[in-house]
C-alpha cells in the first residue's frame, strides 16, 4: 500500500491535487522524507524523466550526513523493482478516512477529558471530512488513468482566476487555499469580496456555487452591490427597475450562482450551509465575527483558532477568502502591514496562505493601496499597487 501511494505521487500533477490528503503521522519517516522533498528535487518539478535511484542520489549528495540515507536508500531501490501498471485511487481515500478517524476520535476524547473539546468541533471535523471525500471523489473520477509513463510528468495549476490582471500577475489561480483581505471601515473590503464573488461565479461548473456568510452590512445592500458589479451600473439603475435588474443579473452569473447567509455568526451555521450547497467559493465577511470555537484564551488566540478553521475549510472544501478590520492605528496609512489586522498581531496571519492589505488616504478619496506582505500562492510578497474605487459599479478598477 505505501509503494502504491508514494508512486501515486510522484506524478506532478497528482502530487500537488493530493499530498494535502496524506500526514506525516500516517506513513514511515523515510516515505515522508521523499515525499516532502519530491517539490525541490529538479527533475520532478521540471518534469523530465527520473529514477528514484536518481532521487536518492540527489538527496544523499545533498544531505551526506542525514541519519535516514539507509531506509531512503532500501525504499527508493524497492519502488524503482515494484511494477506497477494503473494505481489504485482508493488509496488516497483510505489516508484520508484515516485521517478524519484520528481528529474526531482526539476531539472526542477531550469532551470525555473535559480538556476543551466540544461538539461543534467534531461537527466542523465531520463537514470537512465529508467535503473533502466529495472533492477527492470528483477529482479522482475526472482523472484519467496513469501509466508508469505519467508519473514522470505533471500538469499546471489549476483553478479559479481573478477579476483583475494584477491579482492574477500576484496570485496565478485560486484552488485551495485561505486568503485574509483586511481594511479599516469602508475600505474596499466588501467590494473586493463582491468583484471577486461575481468574476468566479461565472467560472463555477454546474451546481458549484459562491457561498457568502454576511457578518457585516446589510444582507440587502450586499445583493444590490452584487446586481450592481455584476450589470455594471449604478444603484439607481437597479432600484429603477428591480425585475428586470435581477433577470439580467440571473443572465450574466447563472441562477444561485451566489448564495447569501446571513447573520453567520457562529460555526454551526456556516457547517450547516457548506453540507446543504455544494460551495466551489466560501467568503466570510467579516470573520472576526463568528463565534463557536473552543478556545477560553486570549482574544488573539480565538481569532488564530477560527483562520485555522477556515484554513482547513479551504483545504478540504474549496477556496476560502475572508475580511478583517485592521485596528485604528491603520486609519489613513496607504499600505499598511499585517500586524495591524484586528485582533491579532501574528497568530492569525500565521494560518492565511495570502494576505491582501487595503490601505486608503484622505487625500485621495478614490484611490485604494494594494499590499501584500504574504503570498504563499506564487511567493510573490510585498508587491505594492493602486487600483481606483468605482462605488457606483461596487468595482475597483485600474
Amino acid at each position: 500500500m505505501l509503494i502504491q501511494l508514494i508512486k501515486y505521487l510522484s506524478n506532478k500533477d497528482t502530487y500537488e491535487r493530493c499530498i494535502k490528503y496524506v500526514k506525516e503521522q500516517f506513513v514511515p519517516r523515510e516515505a515522508w522524507l521523499l515525499l516532502k522533498k519530491l517539490p525541490d528535487f529538479p527533475p520532478f518539478v521540471h518534469s523530465t524523466p527520473w529514477t528514484y535511484r536518481d532521487f536518492y542520489t540527489w538527496f544523499a549528495l545533498s544531505n551526506p550526513g542525514n541519519k535516514n540515507l539507509a531506509i531512503l536508500q532500501t525504499l527508493c531501490t524497492e519502488l524503482d523493482t515494484h511494477a506497477v501498471s494503473v494505481i489504485d485511487d482508493t488509496i488516497v481515500q483510505s489516508f484520508t478516512d484515516q485521517l478524519f478517524a484520528e481528529k474526531i476520535i482526539s476531539e472526542a476524547e477531550k469532551v470525555l477529558d473535559n480538556s476543551g473539546g466540544n461538539f461543534t468541533n467534531i461537527q466542523s471535523l465531520i463537514t470537512q471530512y465529508k467535503g473533502q471525500s466529495k472533492k477527492l471523489e470528483k477529482t479522482l473520477q475526472n482523472a484519467e488513468p496513469l501509466t508508469p509513463y505519467d508519473y514522470l510528468f505533471g500538469a499546471t495549476k489549476t483553478g479559479y482566476n481573478f477579476s483583475l490582471p494584477c491579482y492574477n500577475t500576484l496570485f496565478g489561480n485560486l484552488s485551495s487555499e485561505l486568503i485574509i483581505v483586511g481594511a479599516r471601515p469602508d475600505g474596499g473590503k466588501t467590494t473586493f469580496l463582491v468583484q471577486e464573488a461575481v468574476h468566479i461565479a461565472k467560472q463555477l461548473p454546474k451546481g458549484k456555487c459562491v457561498l457568502w456568510f454576511n457578518n457585516e452590512e446589510a444582507i440587502r445592500k450586499v445583493f444590490k452591490r452584487l446586481v450592481q458589479n455584476a450589470l455594471q451600473c449604478d444603484a439607481a439603475t437597479v432600484e429603477a427597475d428591480k425585475i428586470s435588474a435581477m433577470r439580467r443579473y440571473e443572465r450574466a452569473i447563472g441562477k444561485e450562482k451566489i448564495v447569501l447567509i446571513d447573520d453567520a455568526h457562529d460555526w454551526s451555521i456556516i457547517n450547516s450551509a457548506i453540507e446543504q450547497y455544494d460551495p466551489g467559493l466560501i467568503i466570510i465577511d467579516q470573520l472576526y465575527k463568528v463565534k463557536g470555537d473552543s478556545t477560553d484564551g486570549l482574544e488573539a488566540e480565538q481569532f488564530r483558532v477560527k483562520c485555522a478553521t477556515a484554513r482547513e475549510i479551504a483545504k478540504h472544501i474549496c477556496p476560502v477568502i475572508v475580511s478583517n478590520q485592521l485596528d485604528g492605528t491603520a486609519e489613513d496609512v496607504q499600505y499598511p502591514g499585517m500586524n495591524l489586522l484586528y485582533g491579532s498581531k501574528t497568530g492569525a496571519q500565521g494560518e492565511a496562505d495570502a494576505i491582501l492589505m487595503i490601505g486608503k488616504s484622505r487625500t485621495a478619496p478614490n484611490k485604494r493601496f494594494i499590499y501584500t506582505p504574504k503570498n504563499k500562492l506564487t511567493g510573490k510578497t510585498n508587491e505594492f499597487f493602486e487600483l481606483t474605487l468605482d462605488s457606483e459599479k461596487a468595482r475597483f478598477t485600474v
